[in-house]
């Protein structure tokens, strides 16, 4: 398959968005879930450096763990239902 065949194909995805205070509406997209080829995965998207120069070198530790956490979650809910289960 060329790159141009795959470009031009529909996947699935879904962009995971996370509201650091609640209620407030503001949220960030830290994540994605996408199925290719067959294959559900998940992926931070937001970079260490942004959560950095948010909540300084040392609290980013606490947000970063959660978000991954968070993903883990919907990477366990995909491996058994696939994206819309996970979504």
């Amino acid at each position: 398959m060329t790159v141009s065949e795959v470009a031009n194909q529909l996947h699935l995805w879904r962009p995971v968005f996370w509201e650091p205070v609640s209620g407030t509406g503001e949220r960030l997209m830290v994540g994605v879930i996408f199925e290719f080829d067959e294959t559900m995965q998940v992926h931070r998207i937001v970079r260490d450096d942004v959560l950095d120069s948010l909540y300084g070198q040392h609290a980013s530790a606490g947000a970063k763990q959660l978000i991954e956490n968070g993903l883990g979650l919907l990477r366990a809910a995909g491996r058994v239902g696939g994206i819309e289960t996970a979504s």
